[in-house]
């Protein structure tokens, strides 16, 4: 395009050399006015040449207009509870300090929830949530995510309760009691699950997993029911000891 408007330039500085006689002009009036004329002609012929080429060489070549691609929907917006497990409030105390926002921390442990929950996970009827995911629950200074299955009898509640580590942790403590109902098991890998089981009301139970992990992170999964459709503990320590539940990833 450059080059283009360069030629354009050169060719108004330099016009080329006239081939009109004007001695033949002066002498036949009737030749001068047609090569007049014919000169006139040629001279607008150019002029809208060029002209047209100025245009193309000017005006900006625009790209056909994109399609545009309607925005995804945003999730809906889930509210959730802040007083914790026992409802009282604490103040965290990691070992080491936590190398994420909280906000950060709780997209990456929800995206990595689908594969841990049973078929048919949902959230708490009636939340008017539409996805299970984790939260951190101030109260608590823990990052909590709760799932319901089943209907009826059958009917199973989980949460998951992810936290850093913290000094207390040097003696391994079940989520839910110290009595003869807490069964301390040695996995491999420094890993210790801590167990326990224990009646709520009307028939059902609170089984929970606590696993004490090498990565500084302290998984507990708790699980409320009737007996018979409780999920196992190894259930649960598997839950609890996904790589991907990690507050150190």
């Amino acid at each position: 395009m450059d080059d283009l408007s360069a030629m354009l330039r050169g060719a108004t500085d330099n016009p080329p050399p006239s081939s009109i006689d004007l001695d033949r002009m002066i002498r036949g009036e009737r030749r001068r006015k047609t090569r007049r004329a014919a000169a006139v002609g040629s001279m607008l012929a150019v002029v809208t040449v060029m002209a047209g080429v100025a245009w193309v060489v000017r005006s900006p070549q625009r790209p056909a207009p994109a399609t545009a691609t309607p925005p995804a929907p945003a999730p809906t917006s889930c509210l959730h509870p802040t007083n914790g497990i026992g409802g009282a409030a604490r103040t965290a105390r990691p070992v080491r300090p936590l190398p994420e926002a909280h906000d950060v921390a709780a997209r990456r442990l929800t995206a990595a929830l689908t594969p841990l929950l049973p078929d048919g996970a949902h959230p708490e009827p009636g939340s008017g949530c539409d996805r299970v995911e984790f939260f951190w629950n101030r109260q608590a200074a823990v990052y909590q995510a709760t799932a319901w299955q089943g209907a009826g009898e059958k009917q199973v509640s989980t949460v998951i309760l992810v936290r850093a580590a913290e000094p207390s942790d040097a003696t391994p403590r079940c989520l839910g009691s110290d009595g003869p109902e807490c069964t301390r098991t040695d996995l491999d890998g420094e890993r210790t699950a801590m167990s326990d089981l224990n009646p709520v009301s009307e028939g059902t139970y609170q089984r929970s997993v606590t696993l004490y992990r090498p990565d500084d992170t302290r998984v507990s999964v708790v699980v409320i029911g009737r007996p018979a459709v409780l999920p196992s503990v190894e259930q649960l320590t598997v839950i609890a000891g996904s790589a991907d539940l990690t507050l150190y990833p």
